[in-house]
Parts: structure tokens; C-alpha cells; sequence
């Protein structure tokens, strides 16, 4: 039986077209641009649109940057704004908490929300369709296996309460990955990732099919490591022919054996020497998630609706043939730690990306700007929130990085 593929219980797409029109009204492309905050999105953005709007410059908080470039763009302290008061700003920060204090430093400032300034991921999905019907989307990530090299007590992927131990079959990944790229155009940052990739027998081929068939519609293709285990020869020679990102955690301060400083040295001597690109992340604390197998006590004052909107985690993941908003619940599902059926979420709150490819493309981005940009969803919250802390600004549950659990 084919399901509604329509997002956020909503059939009628008016109301979504009449808001990107009039958000377009109001940014048009014959605006001047200054972009706030020298992200890895804010990067994907101006290289995206470059040839499209006009940047101005940059804006950041950090004085160290100030007088820098970045992407060929000047760097300027909050205070240049007043001296500007006709550019139009874009915040490119995804993480709501720092959103929401740079939107009041606006406002502050005599800056008006959806008026003076607006938000990145609107900017990049409105202008791709406007100018070129292309649909686009920021990120994306899929996992390869639920095994890990490490066990962290607050692992954001649960892996101290995954039943469901294995490899996810290659040829579900294709399809999964088939089905996502006939449903878009392009995406920002496409990552690999576990449990740890590094242990997955068919990485090598998943990394040949994705690079050979997609990269030209991949901004930044990604593998995302804990760094344990040492590259072999045949994965470093894709990740040059494809140009792949490496992101590696470093969970030194874990004491587990595999994760010393001379394990990191010598990972991203290798990094260097075949000149791949990389970000190194160093997190001095983590948030903890809570435990995925109760109803989430940390955060119990805090209502559903309002814990989603604190989180608003942009981090979609494919499972399956479908489409996560949430890539912790995502993980939850794949590892059997979220053990409910998620049938009644699909087309609501998870997208069914095999019947959503095949919807007519302007009724196929309406829908999606809906899902993946405003996040329209019927009970204005996840099923899977109810477990979870989240990533906002209200989850204050700081933990040690990498602790590890017995297993």
C-alpha cells in the first residue's frame, strides 16, 4: 500500500509556497549579503552560491578573525553592522543555542528577524530552487555497521545498549543511498560513519560506489573515525581519487589502549602526508543523551515541543530506504535500542525515500523544505525526543569524553 509522503500532516502546499515567496521578496538575489559566523556551513554556503548573490563579508564574534578572510570574504566584528544598516545577514550557525544569542545580539541592534536577517539553510534551499530547481540539502549521513573499536559510556550513537550487532548489508546502503540522490540534487557534507567504519568489510566498495556515481553532487564527502585503527592502503587511495574529509575524535583522554596521542600522531601524519583534508576534534566535555532506554528523566520540566525546538539538530541520516531527521534516533532504530515500530511515524516524522523520489519535483521540494528546513512535524516534536536530552541549550548534562563501559 503506497503511503502519504506529505510531511507535517499538511496535503496542502499553498502555505509553503507562499512563505518561500515571501521570504524571497524579501532576500532577494539583488540584496547585498553579510555572512555571521565563519562555519563549515557558512563555507558550504558562500562556495555553493557564490556565482549567485552577492557577499559582502563576514561577521564573527572571535576578535581573533577579525581583518582575516575567509572565503575570500573580509572578516568584521558585530559592531561593522551599524556603519551597514541595508546589508541583508545570514547566521550561519546550526547549533540553536548559539543561534538564538547571536538573533538577540541582533535584535538588540535594531535587527529584525525574517526583515534584516534570516538563516542559512533557508538561503541555500530557497536560491537553489529559485535560480536553478535544484533541491538541496546540507548534510546528510549514513552508518555502515553498529560495531565499534570503543564502548563510551554516553556515546551519542548508544553503543553501550546496542542488541542489534553487525555489518549492514552493501547492498543496502546502494539502495538507501540510490533513493536519497533521486530525491535531491545535491548535499553539502555526505558522511560515512559507524558504529566505526574503519571495521567494516565492504567500506572499500560502499566508498568506490558513493564517489563514482555521486561525488559531483557531494559538497564535502566524509568518513568519521575514532581514529583507532590505521588506514590500509586501498581506502587511502579512494579517499584521494574521491577527495574525502576526514573527521577524527580524539579519545586519547579515554585510556582506552588503541586511542593513545601516538595513535593520533601517526593517523594524521598519514592524513598530511597524502594531503586529505581533516578536522580534528579535540572536545575538552560531552552532552549526554541519557538513557535511551527510559523516558528522559534530566530534562523532566522541560515539554517535548520545547526540547525539539532547543535541539533542532540538523543531522539527517538514511536507514533502510528511509530518511531520519534525527540521526540518534536513526542510530537508535539500526542498533535495536529504539525497539517501538516506526511504521506510524513514516510520512510524518521519517520519510519513506522510495515512494518520496518518485513524487513530481515541485511538489517533491515543497515537501521537502517542509521536512528538512522548517522541520513541520504533526506533534511539533519526535517520538524519539521523549528518550532523548537533546542537543540544546536546555541540556546541561556535561559528561567526561570517552568514558568508557564495560562491555
Amino acid at each position: 500500500m503506497k503511503r502519504d509522503v506529505t510531511v507535517g500532516g499538511n496535503t496542502v502546499l499553498n502555505d509553503a509556497m507562499n512563505r518561500i515567496n515571501d521570504w524571497y521578496n524579501t532576500f532577494g538575489p539583488n540584496q547585498r549579503f553579510a555572512v555571521w559566523g565563519c562555519s563549515d556551513f557558512a563555507e558550504q554556503l558562500v562556495c555553493n552560491l557564490k556565482e549567485d548573490l552577492h557577499f559582502a563579508y563576514m561577521i564573527d564574534r572571535d576578535e581573533k578573525k577579525e581583518g582575516t578572510d575567509f572565503c575570500g570574504l573580509k572578516v568584521h566584528k558585530p559592531d561593522y553592522l551599524n556603519q551597514d544598516r541595508d546589508v541583508k545577514i545570514i547566521i550561519s550557525n546550526t547549533y540553536m543555542g548559539t543561534r538564538v544569542k547571536i538573533a538577540n545580539q541582533l535584535q538588540s541592534m535594531g535587527f529584525e528577524e525574517n526583515k534584516d536577517y534570516t538563516y542559512a539553510e533557508l538561503v541555500l534551499s530557497i536560491y537553489n530552487w529559485k535560480m536553478h530547481e535544484k533541491i538541496v540539502s546540507q548534510y546528510v549521513e549514513i552508518s555502515t555497521t553498529t560495531l565499534c573499536t570503543l564502548n563510551c559510556k554516553n556515546c551519542t550513537a548508544y553503543m553501550p545498549y546496542v542488541t542489534k550487532k553487525y555489518h549492514v548489508p552493501l547492498q543496502e546502503l546502494q539502495q538507501g543511498t540510490d533513493f536519497y540522490f533521486e530525491s535531491i540534487d545535491y548535499v553539502g557534507r555526505f558522511r560515512i560513519l559507524g558504529g566505526e567504519p574503519m571495521l567494516y568489510p565492504d567500506l572499500n566498495a560502499y566508498l568506490e560506489y558513493v564517489g563514482s556515481r555521486y561525488r559531483s553532487r557531494i559538497g564535502e564527502l566524509c568518513i568519521v573515525t575514532n581514529g583507532t585503527i590505521p588506514i590500509k592502503p586501498e581506502l587511502l587511495n579512494l579517499a584521494v581519487k574521491y577527495d574525502v574529509t576526514f573527521f577524527v575524535s580524539n579519545y586519547s583522554k579515554s585510556g582506552h589502549p588503541l586511542a593513545t596521542e601516538k595513535h593520533y600522531e601517526d593517523f594524521i601524519k598519514v592524513l598530511k602526508e597524502n594531503h586529505l583534508r581533516y578536522y580534528f576534534s579535540d572536545s575538552q566535555k560531552w552532552l549526554s543523551l541519557g538513557n535511551p532506554k527510559e523516558f528522559s528523566r534530566d530534562l523532566k520540566d522541560v515539554t517535548l515541543p520545547e526540547k525539539f525546538n532547543d535541539c533542532r539538530h540538523y543531522c539527517r541520516s538514511i536507514v533502510g530506504n528511509r530518511l531520519f531527521l534525527c540521526a540518534t534516533w536513526a542510530f537508535a532504530v539500526l542498533g535495536g535500542v529504539y525497539t517501538q515500530s516506526v511504521e506510524p511515524f513514516i510520512g510524518k516524522e521519517i520519510l519513506d525515500l522510495k515512494e518520496f523520489s518518485q513524487v513530481n519535483k515541485e511538489e517533491r521540494f515543497h515537501k521537502w523544505f517542509e521536512y528538512d528546513i522548517e522541520m513541520k512535524l504533526p506533534n511539533g516534536y519526535l517520538d524519539f525526543c521523549k528518550y532523548c536530552n537533546g542537543f540544546g541549550s536546555k541540556n546541561t548534562c556535561f559528561v567526561p569524553v570517552g568514558e568508557q563501559k564495560e562491555r
